[in-house]
């Protein structure tokens, strides 16, 4: 008869594949000495309360920060968040949709309903003050934190090595962006269920549990819809099955094919919802840049995003960052050395954890990479857009503690080593990120600190001459503008538009008009600067109808559509062309701005029905306030006279 230890062996059941590899690929090649008081036992089931500890502390002084920049539209002045009913509301149309009104404000690919969610319910909790925001902000960043510890202890099963990174993660500086500023909370809010989808991917690969991959998908979607840029995910993870688990068999191939395309439902199911309320499923603003400037533009803002992960100076709101006109261009050659120097030391290393931060860095980094024609040379680099590939870094200095940690012979001497090092750094980066969180204390701060950083940045000076008019102070806002015109008066359209829009302000129509004519004469037209010079065009021919030059209004006009077609053209020339009685001009640039707006636009749908009535086509006029009626706000005051003429009709 069989021993009972014999009958446990019989009936034991072989691993599957994957999971045999799995356990195997997360031995390291080469096994190391690890000193007996850094062990995972050592650390403690409580480990994970000194990076989520460091992240609150590190955060906190963001707590007296103010509402800044972007704030003012989104939640100051943001009727949509006001009213918890407007949550469904937040799934059937865009981000900047509460502008109703604002036409310019219509034409964004920003389909981010959970954000807008969340913003609805911080109103909720804290209304207009503005501490309520800001801690939301830090507990998110806290909450990722000890994912980041759990997700990264989940895939290497190094306790140690997941501190450590969580810990770095917690305090780096370049977060301050994305934790300081209320509305940088886009990207921790993808983290927040970005990460879990991840951890159970990892889980499920580990165990071959299908059901935890479809909860993988399930918080993936919920990613998505917090930030398109959680489209990385699966690109990461086809890139760690095949460079960090290291797929070879055929029916390994197979399987890892599988697990990557449970994500596909959850990508159709986003898109779905994305052409429902954009009418696309297109990213980006129809391009400010050409994409092979953009293209050529990638490798330097590479070089730039690593900088900001590497040295913790010159943290800015604006990065300054000119487009590569040409492959041959320096500026195009030797951030292409650099990044070869880098990959070749990545590969030589032939550490898994690094390659493992290797891949998670660039993946979640190229969504930002491939919208660099999107952006404005100002923008080029965003801070924020590191805050989910920083993980990849972290990881990656953790390592190198580690790896030092392990060849210093005497236990104690090692715990020595890397406890100083570890607290060097964190100190370091917690007093640089606590001196930017103050940065962010309200848009003049924020704006000088762009000057500060880079005080040969036109743009820089445009954006703190804003700052100084929001704030009541008009004489500094034209200084600054004047200084902006100085360094280069050929160089950007803003310039000319802040100052023409102070000189409206003021009464001053004639000056207004004269700095607008003095940017289309100045500016030199060019792919990059057609959307500026356009815009430059439009104002001036709005300014041309104030004055009455009717005639030289309209040449103003088709010359912006000229320069720059697009839906706000089309419908300013409408509008002009409605109250010149031209109603056949009118229904032509009415309907080339209704095909190219999303449908929730109430405003050109009114506008045409009044055109459509005005012509006698009953038909097209019903349809057009019936349309309005449907997507207008329930306190749009022009709804009780499209209700009336619609009745007549």
């Amino acid at each position: 008869m069989p021993s009972k230890t014999q009958r446990k062996k019989r009936i034991s059941k072989p691993e599957p594949a994957h999971v045999e590899n799995d356990r195997k690929a997360r031995k390291p090649l080469v096994e190391e000495k690890t000193p007996k008081r850094l062990t995972e036992k050592g650390l403690g089931r409580f480990a994970i309360l000194l990076p989520v500890g460091l992240a609150f502390l590190a955060s906190a002084n963001s707590l007296w920060n103010e509402f800044a920049t972007d704030d003012l539209q989104q939640i100051v002045h943001s009727t949509f968040i006001r009213k918890l009913s407007n949550i469904p509301l937040a799934f059937v149309t865009s981000v900047w949709a509460f502008a109703s009104s604002e036409v310019i404000f219509t034409v964004d690919s920003y389909y981010r309903p959970l954000f807008s969610a969340f913003f609805t319910i911080n109103y909720a909790l804290f209304g207009p003050v503005a501490w309520g925001w800001h801690l939301a902000n830090v507990l998110v960043h806290v909450a990722v934190t000890g994912m980041v510890y759990y997700v990264i202890k989940e895939v290497t099963s190094k306790q140690t090595l997941a501190l450590l990174t969580a810990a770095f993660f917690a305090v780096h500086p370049v977060h301050a962006e994305s934790v300081a500023w209320t509305s940088g909370i886009t990207d921790p809010l993808m983290a927040l269920f970005l990460l879990p989808a991840f951890g159970l991917y990892v889980r499920g690969r580990r165990t071959g549990s299908a059901r935890l991959l479809w909860f993988a998908a399930g918080f993936y979607l919920l990613a998505l819809l917090s930030k398109e840029t959680a489209l990385a995910l699966p690109v990461a993870i086809a890139g760690l099955e095949l460079w960090y688990w290291g797929v070879n068999a055929s029916k390994e191939k197979v399987a890892a094919l599988w697990r990557v395309l449970v994500f596909v439902v959850p990508t159709l199911i986003y898109f779905g919802l994305r052409f429902n309320a954009l009418r696309t499923v297109l990213f980006g603003n129809n391009g400010e840049q050409p994409v092979a400037s953009g293209f050529r533009t990638v490798p330097i803002a590479f070089v730039k995003y690593l900088k900001l992960m590497l040295l913790p100076w010159g943290y800015s709101y604006q990065h300054y960052t000119s487009f590569v006109e040409s492959f041959g261009q320096w500026r195009f050659i030797w951030p292409i050395a650099i990044i070869v120097v880098v990959a070749a030391g990545i590969i030589l290393l032939r550490n898994r954890e690094v390659r493992f931060g290797a891949v998670w860095f660039i993946a979640f980094l190229l969504p930002a990479l491939a919208a660099i024609p999107s952006f404005n040379p100002e923008y080029v680099v965003q801070e924020r857009y590191l805050y989910i590939p920083s993980i990849g870094f972290c990881l990656a200095v953790a390592v190198a503690i580690e790896w030092v940690m392990t060849r210093i012979a005497e236990p104690k001497r090692a715990m020595v080593f890397a406890g100083a090092v570890a607290i060097l750094l964190i100190a370091a980066w917690a007093g640089v990120y606590a001196r930017q969180n103050s940065i962010w204390h309200d848009t003049l701060r924020v704006y000088r600190n762009c000057v500060a950083v880079e005080p040969y940045s036109v743009e820089s000076h445009a954006s703190l001459s804003r700052g100084y008019f929001e704030a009541g102070r008009a004489r500094d806002a034209e200084a600054e503008g004047l200084r902006a015109l100085e360094l280069d008066p050929q160089g950007t359209a803003s310039v000319y538009l802040n100052l023409s829009f102070y000189s409206h302000k003021a009464g001053k129509l004639n000056q207004a008009i004269d700095y607008l004519e003095r940017g289309a004469a100045d500016i030199v037209p060019s792919a990059m600067t057609r959307r500026g010079l356009g815009t430059v065009y439009l104002n001036l021919a709005l300014l041309y109808v104030q004055r009455q030059q009717f005639d030289l209004a309209e040449q103003t006009f088709l010359k912006s559509i000229e320069i720059s077609p697009r839906p706000v053209g089309w419908y300013y020339a409408g509008q002009f062309y409605f109250d010149q009685g031209r109603l056949g001009d009118a229904r032509v640039m009415y309907e080339r701005a209704r095909d190219r707006l999303p449908e929730w636009f109430a405003q050109v749908h009114l506008r045409l029905a009044k055109v459509y009535d005005k012509l006698g086509d009953r038909v097209e006029a019903r349809a057009s306030y019936e349309r309005f009626l449907r997507v207008a706000p329930s306190d749009d005051e022009d709804r009780a006279d499209a209700e009336r003429r619609l009745k007549r009709l």
